[in-house]
This record gives structure tokens, C-alpha cells and sequence, in this order.
């Protein structure tokens, strides 16, 4: 019970850091501090979706889209998240590999 209050805890505190560096335009590292965390919790969906919105902000908003075109933005911009997670694994993976060779 304890460990959910640690895992809740630290997802808020995830998430508030990241608002703040968006609040404060630092989107590359706002981005940087969701991806992490989707990385340490993997199962918790509130980072992809927090992430979604970042890149949203960064992109601005289209008042005049059609509804298609939203709903494409929306695809897009999942796989966007999507693509940053997996470069941020692919990172990882290069770092643990340089790290055991040497």
C-alpha cells in the first residue's frame, strides 16, 4: 500500500515538472522529463497523454482546423510521443552498451 501512495507521489511530482518547465517554455526538456518517466512507468498512461498536450502547446493550436484535421492531429501527434519514446529507449539502450564494453 505504501509503494502505490510512493508510485502516485512520484507520478505527480513527474507531471508537475514538467507543467512548470512548459510553463516556463523549456518544452525540449518538459518533453525529456515525461519520457523519462514513461520509461521508469511504463504501465501508467497519464505521461503519454501528458506528453500529447506538451506537444500540442509546442505545435500551437489551429483554430480554423476541420474536424478530419483535428482528428488527424491527434494520430500525429501520438506517434510523435510515440517516436520520442522510442529514441529515448534507443538512447538508453546505447548508453547501457558503451557502459558494459567499457
Amino acid at each position: 500500500r505504501i509503494q502505490s501512495y510512493a508510485t502516485e507521489a512520484d507520478r505527480l511530482v513527474a507531471m508537475n515538472k514538467a507543467q512548470v518547465l512548459v510553463d516556463e517554455g523549456q518544452i525540449e526538456h518538459a518533453k525529456a522529463v515525461l519520457v523519462e518517466a514513461m520509461l521508469d512507468d511504463p504501465t501508467w498512461d497519464g505521461y503519454t497523454t501528458a506528453l500529447t498536450q506538451v506537444l500540442k502547446t509546442e505545435r500551437g493550436n489551429k483554430v480554423d482546423a476541420d474536424l478530419l484535421e483535428k482528428e488527424l492531429e491527434e494520430c500525429q501527434l501520438s506517434l510523435e510521443a510515440f517516436d520520442l519514446y522510442l529514441y529515448f529507449v534507443e538512447q538508453r539502450l546505447k548508453d547501457v552498451a558503451a557502459s558494459s564494453s567499457s
